[in-house]
């Protein structure tokens, strides 16, 4: 496991800050570190089962008449899964 978080890049605007090495990223009261940005990776790499994604996106394109909205709203989908199982990450962090 990583013991820093090899970059973060803050931007607002035009401006730009980029940061190495960073040892924890503290947003108000919420503290991400090495090993949740790790777990972060993991997460979105994840796949429940191939057959169940696959079923998914069969479902949802074949529900739509446009398959650019279709595809918008799986993209949608999976994102949102990747967020639900890092809170779930995180609150696992908390618990302890």
């Amino acid at each position: 496991m990583k013991d820093s978080i090899e970059e973060i890049v803050v931007k607002s605007g035009d401006k730009e800050i980029k940061i190495n090495d960073v040892s924890a990223l503290k947003i108000g009261s919420f503290t991400m570190t090495p090993e949740m940005i790790e777990e972060l990776k993991i997460v979105s790499q994840y796949k429940y089962s191939c057959d169940i994604n696959n079923m998914m996106d069969h479902l949802i394109l074949n529900s739509f008449e446009n398959d650019d909205d279709a595809k918008d709203t799986l993209n949608k989908i999976r994102a949102m899964f990747c967020i639900r199982d890092f809170l779930r990450y995180i609150e696992k962090g908390n618990a302890a």
